[in-house]
Parts: structure tokens; sequence; C-alpha cells
């Protein structure tokens, strides 16, 4: 996954869960993210890089950053902007 580090507010200065873990122990986001990985795999940005590194991004803004914690279906809608 794509560290952030310069966007997001420190998890562990909380009680909050890693975007990481919050994606594996909740299964509409986590279902999410596999759909967005899957519909974006063959897409690269100009850099070459992944394109679903940009879906992930906003997701853990909104979720490290924002705090929308207990909202899993923003996080789901956030990793899944760019899915047609």
């Amino acid at each position: 996954m794509v560290e952030i580090d310069h966007f997001v507010s420190s998890p562990e200065k909380s009680n909050q869960l890693r975007f990481e873990e919050y994606v594996s122990q909740n299964p509409v986001v986590k279902k999410a993210y596999e759909i967005a990985q899957t519909a974006h795999s063959s897409q690269k940005r100009k850099d070459g890089s992944a394109y679903f590194t940009h879906c992930e991004a906003v997701a853990k803004i909104i979720y490290e950053e924002w705090q929308i914690v207990n909202e899993p279906e923003k996080i789901a809608a956030a990793l899944l902007h760019d899915t047609v």
C-alpha cells in the first residue's frame, strides 16, 4: 500500500486502527478495495505507478486525516470513486 504520511495524522496517536487493518476487518470496505484494485489493475499513471494508488490515497485521507472511521460506506465510495 502507498504511504501518504505527509497528508495524515498518525493513527498511533489515537486508538484508531491503521488503514490496512480497517480494510481487512471491514467487509464492505474490503470488498470495495478488491473491486477497485481489480478494476484499475491494468491502468498506470503518467509516472508509471499503478493507478489504484490514487483511489487508495483518497480513501486513506478520508479515513486518517478526516477521521471518518464509523462510516464504511464513505470509505468504500472513496475507493470506488473512479471505478466505472
